[in-house]
């Protein structure tokens, strides 16, 4: 069993540094608190300007056959008031940084990819390797639902990945004006 588990962090440790994510990886393996149904790895996420975790979550296969319907999963929460003192910390760090919110009021808000879920995920890769800031749509969102996630989130492009191109710019809109 051991031999597995550390085989299942090796293999997410290789997933999270394959896609080149900006950020340090801690595997602690003496960890155990937390709640009694995860089932496999836990994570949190911090960032500069948060003491706390902003981010926590994990695996846990079970929790849902609680409830009926048996099933796979991983998840987590966001600690609101841990982003919250972040970007504030972030608005009045002194070095001069911008703060997300005025990249979003300058037009930098970046870009979201929808289409197939293996396609979008890639161009977003790509455009953050050339340092954009992008997402890919996980939920599959299509047509004014798309666009209204696009622009309650700030972003100021969507690409629809995958699509068959019919010009140039084919498949990229601007979520402040309607899509052709």
């Amino acid at each position: 069993g051991i031999k597995r588990a550390l085989a299942e962090l090796s293999a997410i440790v290789a997933a999270v540094e394959a896609r080149g994510v900006d950020a340090r990886l801690h595997v602690e393996l003496g960890e155990v608190r937390g709640f009694d149904y995860y089932t496999g790895v836990r994570f949190q996420a911090f960032v500069q300007g948060a003491p706390d975790a902003v981010l926590a979550g994990g695996r846990y296969d079970s929790l849902l056959g609680r409830y009926g319907r048996p099933s796979p999963a991983v998840g987590f929460a966001i600690d609101v008031e841990s982003v919250a003192g972040a970007l504030e910390a972030a608005e009045h760090d002194g070095a001069g940084a911008a703060s997300p919110s005025a990249e979003l009021a300058n037009g930098a808000g970046g870009v979201l990819v929808s289409g197939p879920l293996g396609t979008a995920t890639a161009v977003a890769d790509e455009l953050r390797r050339r340092g954009k800031r992008a997402a890919a749509d996980l939920a599959s969102l299509r047509g004014d639902a798309l666009t209204a996630y696009a622009r309650r989130w700030g972003f100021t492009e969507i690409v629809r990945a995958g699509e068959r191109a019919a010009g140039p710019r084919a498949g990229v809109s601007n979520p402040k004006k309607p899509a052709r």
